[in-house]
């Protein structure tokens, strides 16, 4: 029976030295885990700041663009208008003109190879003023404008 007791005794004394290093333990990771909340915490809290800080900016560059292209649409306007003055000024100077001389300038821009820009000028002009003048351009440049009004008429 005395070795049962002793037994028992060496028992519980082991028991209670692993507790006391298991409470140890357990301790150490319960400090652990509290200074790895504390840490994630932080860390979530400096992610939550960084996240509206690029929402902010991502924000502000929408606006900003939104902004541009606004400024953009509103150029592009103003560069129409300027455009069709410009277009209606420039047809307006050919229909006042004798078709003579505007046949000799038309010839002399499409040597220059700016047969756009006169076929430009030349569908803004009246038809009266059209007929008139190819009466007096070169026979090769009268052809392929020809050719280009129809194709313009066809579409």
């Amino acid at each position: 029976m005395l070795k049962f007791f002793l037994l028992c005794i060496a028992f519980t004394f082991v028991l209670g030295f692993d507790n006391t290093s298991y409470v140890k333990q357990k301790q150490e990771i319960q400090d652990l885990k509290k200074d790895l909340n504390a840490f994630y915490t932080k860390k979530d809290k400096e992610y939550k700041k960084k996240q509206k800080q690029l929402e902010d900016l991502l924000l502000r560059i929408q606006k900003d663009k939104k902004a541009i292209q606004n400024m953009r649409n509103e150029d592009k306007k103003l560069l129409k208008q300027i455009a069709g003055k410009i277009k209606s000024k420039t047809s307006d100077i050919y229909n006042k003109m004798s078709p003579k001389v505007a046949a000799k300038i038309f010839d002399k821009m499409i040597k220059e190879n700016k047969l756009k820009s006169v076929f430009a000028i030349l569908i803004k002009l009246k038809d009266k003023q059209i007929t008139a003048i190819m009466k007096y351009l070169d026979v090769n440049n009268a052809a392929q404008l020809t050719q280009m009004l129809r194709i313009y008429k066809i579409d």
